[in-house]
């Protein structure tokens, strides 16, 4: 998977840049909500929040997303979803 397609995961689930430097991108953490203290690595798209702890690669913020998801989804959706 190329980097770009990488970094489009974040922003997809919805992560959205208020600030960056000449290596990462910075806004508000999609778990715990505070602003300005989700990392993104423009070069490797790890993420890295400075007030949860949650860091990771872009599979590890899937997983994320999909365990914060499953308790509150229907069965024959996710396996809809696990078909895509």
């Amino acid at each position: 998977m190329t980097q770009a397609k990488k970094l489009k995961i974040y922003d997809y689930f919805g992560f959205q840049a208020t600030d960056e430097t000449a290596f990462e991108y910075i806004g508000t953490c999609l778990f715990c909500g505070k602003d300005k203290h989700f990392y993104l690595s423009k070069e490797k798209a790890l993420f890295d929040c400075k007030k949860c702890g949650l860091a990771g690669n872009y599979i590890d913020f899937l997983t994320k997303i999909y365990n914060d998801l499953v308790p509150h989804s229907e069965e024959n959706k996710l396996i809809t979803l696990a078909n895509h």
